[in-house]
């Protein structure tokens, strides 16, 4: 219970130097919760399955300007499904 009070005491303080944030969840209700917790110019990121979760997130955080400079990156790789006994032909002029 000690370690519980500890630590609670330790995260409500704040001044933490980044935020990265991984979840099923809404990314928007997470960074709002946790964003004051970080200190000045402290950097973070949020990872989503879903691109339009992160998409409303970054959006919000520019509207009611949590943050400045937002950015959105895609980083996701998608394998591309290649048919067997097709045959492409490129044709250069």
């Amino acid at each position: 219970m000690r370690k519980r009070a500890e630590t609670r005491q330790l995260v409500e303080a704040g001044g933490f130097d980044v935020l990265l944030s991984a979840s099923k969840f809404s990314s928007g209700d997470i960074v709002k919760t946790f964003l004051p917790l970080l200190a000045s110019s402290a950097a973070f990121a949020i990872y989503s399955t879903t691109l339009e979760s992160v998409a409303t997130s970054a959006q919000t955080l520019r509207r009611e300007s949590y943050a400045i400079n937002v950015q959105l990156f895609d980083t996701w790789t998608r394998e591309i499904q290649v048919f067997t006994g097709l045959h492409i032909e490129i044709l250069t002029v």
